[in-house]
């Protein structure tokens, strides 16, 4: 595996001293790696990465010895390893529980919520510009209203006012 993170370095002197720090390192970026990720694949995964950024970047590594080049190589362990986790639980599978949930989904109650959800659009739709725009900023998209105000060039206070019009409006044309 050395031989593919040498391969990224062009400079035979740093070539080298990535191999001493690599086998100075290792060890210890394993062991941070594992204690982030609880799992030894995982983290090994993590050190492979960690090593390959490393070595596309070896030039800008001074002393291999010095306290820096140590929590520099540490600091770059936690943060692949975090984001590795970060990803893991985005895409995690399903639950027992969830699948239970779905096994007893009734199809019934969603066709409910979805004439539901598509009188609440064709209302939004029907409402002047001005607030639509205010609407789906803040209520569809997550924008709060200072950042939907930058958006839309107004100040927050215009902002504020054409959300409060936007949703009376709404009540409005739902109680038609």
């Amino acid at each position: 595996m050395i031989q593919l993170y040498t391969s990224l370095i062009d400079d035979e002197q740093d070539k080298l001293r990535f191999e001493i720090a690599y086998y100075k390192y290792r060890n210890l970026l394993h062991y941070k790696a594992r204690s982030i990720l609880k799992d030894e694949h995982r983290a090994e995964d993590a050190v492979q990465e960690v090593f390959m950024r490393i070595a596309k970047n070896f030039h800008k590594v001074g002393d291999i010895n010095s306290p820096q080049t140590r929590n520099f190589f540490v600091l770059i362990t936690e943060r692949v390893a975090l984001n590795i986790a970060e990803r893991e639980e985005r895409f995690k599978t399903a639950s027992e529980e969830e699948l239970y949930q779905f096994h007893n989904f009734h199809l019934a109650e969603y066709v409910e919520e979805a004439a539901q959800n598509k009188a609440l659009i064709d209302a939004i739709l029907s409402l002047p510009k001005k607030y639509r725009e205010i609407l789906y900023l803040s209520g569809i998209y997550g924008f709060d209203v200072k950042e939907a105000a930058s958006l839309l060039g107004i100040s927050s206070d215009a902002a504020w006012k054409r959300l409060y019009r936007a949703r009376n409006e709404l009540k409005k044309v739902l109680d038609k």
